[in-house]
């Protein structure tokens, strides 16, 4: 299903992480900014440390501890925050991504960087998920709880295969999809949106969309009013925003307003 919200709507619903609402990789990995915890060099992305290894570059045990960061930062936030059911999960505002070997080797893999995030992800939800089943974490469950991965720039694609004799969009293998509960966020930014997805110019965006709807069960889109080809350009993004949404309904099969 897929999510449109405005975006007065869709800022009350989502979470802020420490006073600070989107973008915020390297503040989840930061927790808590009155403890001063430590943060390792293999939690950062490889060589030039802007984004997040979802690896830990290899190292499966400090993997391990950068979901406990994870976890616990959105958990701390989130108990003074119950309204907020909307809690992302996304890479900072660059073109980065991590380079480190591992991250290489799947990027090979996959045709993205997305697959190892998808992994990551779910692991801090169910990380989050078994809190809520502690005598701790009872009295703060919502089952509308929400962890939203953030398909944007280095991590716009998705690892999915499309298969001839269907015509579809499929996962490249059942590890790469989204756990119930968590919502793929599509952020296409270099999309030309004031032309439908269906015209040639939007063909590789229009099959990100349905590569990301193969990998998750629930979906919301970032639609973007600037021209970030030419920032002066007129850019009139209305008159296909109607045709958007339709392309999106039979995408997900259902609109979810």
């Amino acid at each position: 299903r897929i999510r449109m919200y405005a975006s007065e709507e869709y800022g009350s619903l989502t979470g802020r992480i420490y006073g600070q609402q989107g973008h915020l990789a390297l503040e989840l990995v930061k927790g808590d900014p009155e403890l001063n915890l430590e943060v390792r060099d293999e939690w950062l992305a490889y060589p030039d440390k802007t984004q997040v290894c979802y690896m830990a570059q290899g190292n499966e045990e400090s993997r391990k501890d950068l979901v406990e960061r994870y976890a616990t930062s959105i958990i701390d936030n989130y108990k003074n925050q119950l309204d907020k059911t909307i809690w992302s999960i996304d890479g900072e505002d660059n073109a980065s991504c991590c380079n480190c070997e591992v991250c290489s080797n799947l990027r090979k893999k996959y045709g993205c960087n997305t697959a190892q995030m998808i992994w990551f992800i779910n692991d801090v939800n169910a990380y989050i998920q078994a809190w809520f089943k502690t005598e701790e974490g009872k009295p703060y469950y919502n089952p509308e709880f929400h962890l939203r991965g953030h398909f944007y720039e280095a991590y716009t694609d998705a690892p999915a295969k499309f298969n001839e004799e269907t015509g579809e969009w499929e996962p490249i293998d059942e590890t790469v999809v989204f756990d119930e509960g968590i919502m793929a966020n599509c952020a296409p930014i270099r999309a030309y949106f004031q032309y439908s997805y269906h015209d040639e110019v939007n063909t590789m965006y229009y099959n990100i969309l349905r590569k990301i709807a193969a990998c998750s069960n629930e979906m919301s889109l970032w639609v973007y009013s600037t021209n970030f080809h030419s920032y002066l350009y007129p850019y009139d993004v209305f008159n296909t925003l109607q045709e958007s949404y339709q392309i999106l309904s039979v995408i997900n099969n259902n609109i979810n307003e």
